[in-house]
């Protein structure tokens, strides 16, 4: 990639002979080293994931489930990381594994691996919800299985108790030290703007259940509240 002189110290093997030969000047070769990164998607499938779906207004499209929106969101990621050639693994996280289904994705390369993780994502998708696990330790299964330098990004709505904070922090200062740990929270509408959700009837005296846990609260929503 580039030379510069020779200094005590340096690799004999580096040195540019056919330049000593000419000029008589050691001269030392530097080589760019490319680097085999990898993308690590770690996709919370957690019952509340599945939350957030609504119909549209007239002429307005419907919102997707805030897990629809999680897998597409996975799946241009992983689209980016194969046409840069690097290595992409995907595992599916906060739910109870499915006899016969498999909850990760070991890690592929190239384009053409684009219609196999589409089909795992799509899978995911078909499942639903299932009944929910600690995310926490799923996401520190997931880390289990990672390797390498690069990326390891969560996509969840942290909406249990945990949220997976911790797992995420103990890969990026435990062994795991060389990926770079993100999180994109995923919320939906009602989420964000808790006014949209007197539009669904929330309201009134009601009793509330935690998708998640299965624990109820009983609480009055009025209107001045939202």
């Amino acid at each position: 990639a580039q030379h510069r002189p020779y200094v005590i110290g340096d690799d004999l093997r580096h040195v540019d002979w056919n330049i000593y030969a000419r000029f008589d000047r050691l001269i030392i070769k530097l080589f760019r080293e490319e680097e085999d990164l990898a993308l690590h998607l770690v996709v919370d499938a957690s019952p509340s994931m599945f939350a957030g779906e609504q119909e549209g207004r007239p002429g307005q499209p419907e919102v997707a489930s805030k897990a629809v929106f999680a897998h597409r969101l996975a799946m241009a990621l992983a689209y980016v990381g194969l046409v840069r050639n690097n290595r992409v693994s995907i595992a599916t996280v906060g739910r109870e594994v499915v006899a016969g289904r498999s909850w990760r994705m070991t890690p592929l390369r190239g384009r053409l691996s684009l219609h196999r993780i589409g089909d795992f994502l799509l899978g995911s998708l078909a499942e639903g919800g299932g009944k929910a696990s600690e995310l926490e330790a799923d996401v520190r299964r997931a880390a289990a299985g990672m390797s390498g330098r690069g990326l390891v990004v969560l996509l969840s709505d942290l909406l249990v108790p945990g949220a997976g904070a911790k797992g995420l922090a103990a890969i990026a200062a435990g062994e795991h030290a060389s990926l770079d740990a993100y999180c994109l929270q995923i919320l939906s509408p009602a989420e964000l703007d808790p006014a949209r959700a007197a539009k669904l009837g929330l309201s009134g005296d009601l009793r509330l259940t935690d998708i998640e846990t299965g624990r109820g609260v009983e609480l009055t929503i009025s209107t001045p509240a939202l």
